[in-house]
């Protein structure tokens, strides 16, 4: 792709990123639902009792944390819109 094929006009939407800490049980998980059509990246046990999110597996190690994003920033199509990560 060129140059002038990326050229952009208008006003830029960044992503939005936040940071919600807390000791467990304080709604972090429960707020985060209500996030636009969330994808729950980390801990099932978190989100499981959530019906309207997808969650992905539960990765045990550092290389599976990569290897997951690594293919959601490769996706051609992604059917989520937030991405949260439950529990650091």
């Amino acid at each position: 792709m060129g140059f002038l094929d990326q050229v952009k006009s208008g006003k830029v939407k960044d992503p939005l990123f936040i940071l919600l800490y807390g000791v467990p049980g304080t709604g972090k998980s429960t707020l985060a639902r209500e996030a636009p059509t969330p994808l729950f990246f980390g801990d099932e046990n978190e989100s499981s009792q959530f019906t309207t999110v997808q969650r992905g597996p539960e990765p045990k190690t550092m290389g599976e944390v990569r290897d997951g994003l690594t293919e959601i920033l490769n996706a051609k199509k992604l059917t989520f819109k937030t991405l949260v990560f439950d529990n650091l």
